[in-house]
């Protein structure tokens, strides 16, 4: 990832930006993984609030957090060092912030989808652009909303391909 600055990323989404407009290298959904210079993304799931992870990720060095809930975003724009973007809806902030931050590269761009086969055509696809340029793709079989995003931020200055893995469970999705 391109080093942005977290105002960068609060205005891509319509968001506010509390405490300090620091740089973020990287984005994290998953609190544990979260380090120095990422953004944690309080990702509201079926079964966990990312809301409650953010003091783990901010223990273990992230300065940076992406909120929708405003007593979660105004604690952690209290600490030391952090800042905090409060938006309407983290997983639709994510996808901004995503669009945003893709949309100043100039890259080829390939989305894989379909009903099998997937991983394993990006991989192919991936591997095939890599001998002339420099790719990069989905990790693992990260095809969801969030895992595009999260493939979105792997670019950075020296990209020049990205390939997505896209996944679906309902019908209409890869149309919008």
């Amino acid at each position: 990832m391109k080093t942005t600055k977290l105002s960068f990323l609060a205005e891509a989404c319509k968001g506010r930006l509390l405490g300090n407009d620091n740089d973020v290298c990287g984005v994290k959904i998953d609190s544990r993984q979260a380090g120095c210079g990422d953004m944690f993304v309080a990702v509201i799931g079926e079964n966990n609030d990312g809301h409650k992870f953010f003091e783990k990720a901010y223990e273990n060095g992230a300065r940076s957090f992406l909120f929708s809930d405003a007593a979660a975003a105004e604690a952690a724009a209290g600490l030391q060092g952090a800042g905090a973007v409060l938006a309407d809806d983290t997983n639709e902030a994510f996808k901004d912030m995503a669009a945003a931050y893709l949309a100043q590269f100039d890259l080829i761009r390939i989305g894989v989808t379909g009903s099998v086969g997937k991983t394993t055509t990006k991989s192919l696809v991936a591997a095939v652009l890599s001998e002339k340029y420099r790719t990069v793709c989905t990790q693992k079989n990260y095809n969801t909303h969030l895992g595009l995003c999260m493939t979105a931020f792997l670019a950075d200055e020296t990209t020049q391909a990205i390939v997505f893995e896209m996944g679906m469970d309902r019908k209409g999705e890869i149309a919008g």
